[in-house]
């Protein structure tokens, strides 16, 4: 039984909350071992973790594994959000917290551009005007950091992992959009 309208838009909320109230404390987390771990480490105790609260729901729903209708591209997906994971944990222990986050920004934008390209997905012009403000938001953000050459807060490797961690991210949610239409 589908519970009423009114209970779902409550139940999504309530993930929503939960799900950015876990990320921001992954986040705090990653950034406050991030000096004394490598990255890859993180990353592995983040999956570590991770596999053990989803175990239970996979064990529920096992039966629906073996009817993986495009098992190739389910795995481009997963490929693609473990590097995402990898680079963002990257950038979070070299870069300040603020400019991954701002970086991480320009994620619907590459978003748009993939689906575009690769689903054939129209965008308006209205998105496209949007887009173009949200670049230059981040420019804003970050221009003055990269400008400053005397700092050693911005390294090009946590630059480079930033913009992987964007691009890989959304590789992945442009996979799952072509595995729901698949499907």
């Amino acid at each position: 039984m589908t519970p009423p309208e009114g209970q779902q838009q409550s139940d999504g909320v309530a993930w929503l909350l939960a799900d950015m109230t876990l990320v921001t404390g992954m986040t705090v987390l990653v950034k406050m071992t991030g000096a004394g771990l490598p990255a890859i480490q993180i990353v592995f105790l983040r999956a570590a973790v991770g596999l053990l609260l989803i175990l239970p729901l996979v064990w529920v729903r096992r039966a629906d594994l073996w009817a993986m209708h495009d098992p190739g591209r389910n795995a481009v997906r997963v490929a693609c959000n473990a590097a995402a994971l990898s680079a963002n944990f990257t950038a979070l222990t070299a870069l300040p917290l603020a400019m991954v986050n701002a970086i991480g920004y320009l994620r619907p934008i590459v978003v748009m551009l993939l689906a575009t390209a690769l689903l054939g997905e129209c965008a308006s012009r209205l998105r496209w005007m949007g887009a173009a403000g949200i670049v230059g938001g981040v420019a804003l953000a970050v221009g003055p950091d990269l400008r400053d050459t005397t700092s050693d807060d911005v390294s090009a490797t946590g630059l480079i992992a930033a913009g992987a961690a964007v691009v890989f991210g959304s590789l992945a949610v442009v996979q799952t959009r072509a595995l729901r239409r698949a499907s």
